[in-house]
């Protein structure tokens, strides 16, 4: 994971800085990122922000099962 993309999430606007629990290299991401997010936007407290209440795992295999993943890395335990 780029920790310079993890450096730019962190901002006065959150609480803590990010974790990094899962990266993925897919084909087409950005079509990817799009179906996710509407995918899991019913689980969005505030539909202005890019964050959702979802477990690690669920967006794990939301991520999975609507992606052609050509390499992922799971961090999470």
């Amino acid at each position: 994971p780029s920790q310079k993309r993890v450096h730019e999430l962190y901002s006065t606007e959150v609480p803590e800085p990010y974790k990094v629990q899962y990266t993925a290299f897919v084909q087409n991401y950005l079509s990817v990122e799009k179906k996710v997010h509407r995918i899991l936007s019913k689980e969005r407290p505030n539909k202005n922000r890019e964050f959702f209440r979802v477990s690690v795992p669920k967006a794990i295999l939301t991520i999975q099962e609507n992606a052609q993943i050509n390499y992922e890395e799971i961090f999470y335990k």
